[in-house]
């Protein structure tokens, strides 16, 4: 057996060789070159301080990355390490940052290079699969090079904390790429949804995809690869449930019931399509006020999907086309697991939450420029891949550094917590306070959004002017942060701090006493 695969290694050289010479093999190293340069702005820079000290720096199961730290990834479930693991159940996420603490101590150059060789990866898979569903050469390239410059895919790809998404985004790909080239092969197919499921939670959507698959393709479903996937999905999906339920991450249902979060929907069909068709829309943070439930917003948004359903599905039955039905199956399905309705998440809207929705415009877009004759293709595609690389990298660009990524939110999300707060952390990291201090009064000033992202605020702003002398301005913060979080531990003690050092020593002592018999309290 040995010798035989030495015999046929040549052969096979030869073949990849023959390949790279083609215009396929031409075309996919252009596209790792044209890639690779999108997204050279973010490949220097370091850890950003949205999650990735949560995930990745703080993490105490990546500084000592040793065997216990890999068991514990995989097999605690353990409130406290399931918490420090992200909140969630990803243990290939992890593995994968548990192998690169081990080989470069965390690097984050390194860390965001990983991203995007596996993103690179993830695109040569959806490159098979789109030749295999879209009927010529040039319709699918058009196709992968529309999804792989697309600036939507940036959070994922230059974010560290996103590595989830590209590894479920690589899995899914190649479980989608086998399925198209061979429907029977249903233990790889069970065995990728396996590795995307713990990856990112989300791609539960697989299993519908395949179908997309079969109707785009107008075949009869593999059944045995259906059910296979199906039961691999269902069995981990309650291991994703159980531990989103331990660790509190539901949140509560866009506008307070499971009803209104579908009314709102609508109005989120409506940002997701600004987000694909409008890179300046783009974000990290995407906080803003819901009108009403059902408003005129989100009916609007529940009709362009209806019509674009419903003439998808009069020119199927006319045998016209199948890929205006197809491309809004393709748009709605991956976002229905983080839609709301079913299990309400942390954050509304995400540029990640597209990251298998833009293949509806990839496939649509695939499809137009191929029925163009070869000069207009041509131009259309070279105007098309020049502008979508450059918005990458102006994108790209933000997730350099702290400061840019929240400056570019701050246009976004205008009235955000979150972005006043992150900006003035980022600054206060830089040691530039003077600029950090009216940010996080700004964030304290604001109503709604986070009440931790407020209680930070008033922690990290009063350490400043503790440590600058200053504790009648620490004072001004503390004291109506201690009314409104009276058992807080961190307001208190620090509430006497400043009560000690402007000369009311006898009321910082009655704050700890005050302090420690509630402590005691709740631990009676």
């Amino acid at each position: 057996m040995t010798k035989l695969a030495e015999s046929r290694w040549p052969e096979r050289v030869a073949q990849c060789i023959a390949a790279l010479r083609g215009r396929s093999g031409l075309w996919g190293l252009l596209l790792v070159a044209v890639t690779a340069a999108a997204y050279a702005p973010s490949l220097g820079g370091g850890f950003l301080n949205y999650d990735d000290p949560w995930l990745i720096t703080d993490n105490p199961f990546l500084q000592h990355p040793g065997g216990s730290s890999l068991w514990s990834i995989w097999f605690s479930f353990d409130k406290l390490d399931r918490y420090r693991l992200g909140a969630e159940y990803l243990p290939i996420r992890d593995t994968s940052m548990w192998l690169e603490a081990n080989l470069h101590g965390l690097n984050p150059q390194a860390l965001r290079l990983s991203n995007l060789l596996i993103y690179l990866g993830a695109v040569f898979c959806l490159r098979s699969l789109f030749h295999r569903l879209l009927p010529s050469f040039a319709a699918a390239e058009v196709a992968t090079w529309v999804f792989a410059l697309h600036p939507a895919h940036v959070e994922s790809v230059a974010w560290i904390a996103s590595r989830k998404d590209v590894l479920a985004l690589l899995f899914v790909g190649a479980g989608l790429a086998t399925y198209a080239r061979a429907p029977g092969r249903w233990l790889s197919a069970a065995a990728l949804t396996a590795c995307a499921l713990l990856s990112k939670s989300p791609a539960v959507v697989l299993v519908v995809l395949l179908l997309v698959v079969d109707l785009q393709l107008a075949r009869v479903p593999h059944w045995k690869t259906i059910a296979a996937v199906g039961a691999v999905t269902a069995g981990l999906m309650v291991a994703h449930l159980v531990v989103g339920e331990m660790i509190g991450m539901r949140a509560e249902y866009p506008g307070g019931s499971a009803l209104a979060a579908l009314g709102v929907l609508g109005t989120f069909w409506l940002r997701y399509l600004a987000l694909l068709a409008f890179p300046t829309a783009l974000s990290i943070v995407h906080e803003f006020p819901l009108e009403s439930a059902w408003s005129l917003t989100s009916v609007l948004g529940h009709l362009v999907i209806l019509g674009w359903l419903a003439a998808g599905v009069y020119l199927w039955r006319r045998r016209r086309t199948g890929l205006a039905l197809v491309s809004v199956l393709w748009f709605v399905a991956p976002l229905l697991p983080v839609s709301h309705v079913l299990f309400p998440l942390q954050n509304w809207i995400a540029d990640r939450y597209l990251w298998l929705s833009v293949t509806a415009v990839s496939l649509l877009a695939g499809e137009a420029v191929s029925r163009l004759p070869r000069v207009p293709a041509l131009a259309a595609t070279s105007v098309g891949a020049v502008a979508l690389a450059a918005s990458t990298a102006w994108v790209a660009h933000r997730f350099s550094d702290s400061v840019l990524l929240f400056e570019a939110a701050a246009a976004t999300s205008p009235e955000s917590k979150t972005v006043t707060y992150q900006l003035a952390k980022a600054y206060q990291e830089r040691g530039n306070e003077d600029t950090a201090i009216p940010l996080y009064e700004e964030t304290l000033r604001r109503r709604g959004g986070s009440e931790k992202v407020a209680l930070q605020a008033t922690v990290n702003l009063a350490n400043i002017h503790l440590r600058n002398r200053h504790p009648e301005l620490a004072l001004d913060v503390l004291t109506p942060a201690a009314r409104k979080w009276p058992k807080e531990e961190k307001i208190v003690r620090r509430l006497a701090v400043a009560l000690q050092r402007t000369g009311e020593p006898a009321r910082a002592r009655q704050v700890l006493r005050e302090l420690r018999r509630r402590a005691r309290s709740a631990a009676e």
